[in-house]
């Protein structure tokens, strides 16, 4: 599986944004609070479509959340508010198997995500699902991203000698 272009609808930092991936590597690089951990989470409900056909109970698939959704200020009087933009949308092109295909999943005001745009890769889901279950041999995708807060978790568990004047 490869995801080569990522679309993002009202998720996280950004209102409309697109990114294109290379084949073999991609670098993610820029100042803190641009969106970097974003993409990779962005890409992570994409690639999550996959398994779309697997049992639930054995996948833990990475679904737009409510504090995904992209909110912005208005000012009302003397009252700052922050609202919610819908519909938060992710959608990608890729490759999976040979195939090139899009997806896209949703989430709307008051209701928990929607993978109906997701069609070409839950025909692959079920496909890849089928041969798991007959025991075919299969490459499955391992999804698996750090964003930065894991430095600031581990941060309070160890001592940092930093160099004084």
């Amino acid at each position: 599986m490869r995801i080569d272009n990522l679309n993002l609808t009202n998720f996280r930092g950004f209102s409309q944004q697109s990114f294109a991936f290379g084949e073999a590597f991609n670098l993610v690089v820029g100042e803190n609070g641009k969106g970097k951990t974003s993409i990779l989470e962005g890409l992570s409900v994409a690639a999550g479509g996959i398994f779309a056909k697997f049992p639930s109970q054995y996948i833990n698939v990475r679904d737009i959340q409510v504090e995904d959704v992209h909110q912005i200020f208005h000012l009302q009087g003397q009252t700052l508010t922050m609202e919610p933009q819908f519909p938060c949308v992710v959608g990608c092109k890729g490759n999976v198997g040979g195939e090139i295909g899009t997806w896209a999943c949703s989430m709307q005001a008051g209701q928990k995500m929607d993978r109906a745009g997701s069609d070409w890769i839950a025909k692959r889901s079920a496909q890849l699902q089928k041969k798991v279950q007959d025991g075919a041999p299969v490459e499955l995708p391992v999804i698996s991203h750090y964003g930065t807060e894991r430095l600031w978790i581990q941060a309070g568990t160890q001592k940092v000698n930093t160099l004084g004047p």
